[in-house]
């Protein structure tokens, strides 16, 4: 997509041109006609690309665009989808930084150490059985957790 151009547009016409917006679909997708600064007469097609979040207007049919890959048309079509579009743009962003702020939060529970670390840990007692022998292990050991936790009050089976 080409950059937009940084030339002042009057904001009179930007106005008018957002409020006699025309808004169509035909097979090539969706787009707007634009009514001429110079000419009320006459209107240019803006066609958009409403796959993105926020639809955005790619190209156009005037002179100004063919010749430098922007327009005003183009910018006055991005500033209405914007406007119209600004609930749905901030649920974005907060959903994105939720998510981010998920994958961040989220810590593995146990993992495997690598050989060199292994052993170099704490070590736990875990009675096995019916609590008279004592187990001793390193504490990321998952079969010994789960020996644990099968002898805990709450694991055992009522008759």
């Amino acid at each position: 997509m080409a950059t937009r151009s940084s030339k002042k547009v009057n904001q009179f016409y930007v106005l008018y041109a957002t409020e006699h917006l025309v808004i169509d679909e035909d097979e090539q997708g969706l787009y707007c006609e634009v009514i001429s600064e110079s000419d009320l007469t006459k209107t240019h097609r803006v066609h958009v690309d409403e796959t993105t979040v926020v639809p955005v207007a790619t190209h156009c049919s005037c002179k100004s665009h063919e010749h430098s890959g922007n327009c005003k048309h183009c910018e006055i079509v991005d500033g209405f989808y914007v406007k119209v579009y600004k609930s749905n743009l901030e649920k974005f962003v907060a959903k994105f930084e939720q998510e981010e702020t998920e994958q961040v939060e989220e810590t593995p529970v146990a993992m495997d150490l690598p050989a060199e670390l292994q052993g170099s840990g704490k070590v736990l007692s875990v009675p096995q059985g019916n609590g008279s022998e004592m187990l001793r292990g390193n504490l990321n050991g998952a079969q010994r957790s789960a020996g644990f936790l099968a002898i805990l009050p709450s694991r055992q089976k009522i008759a």
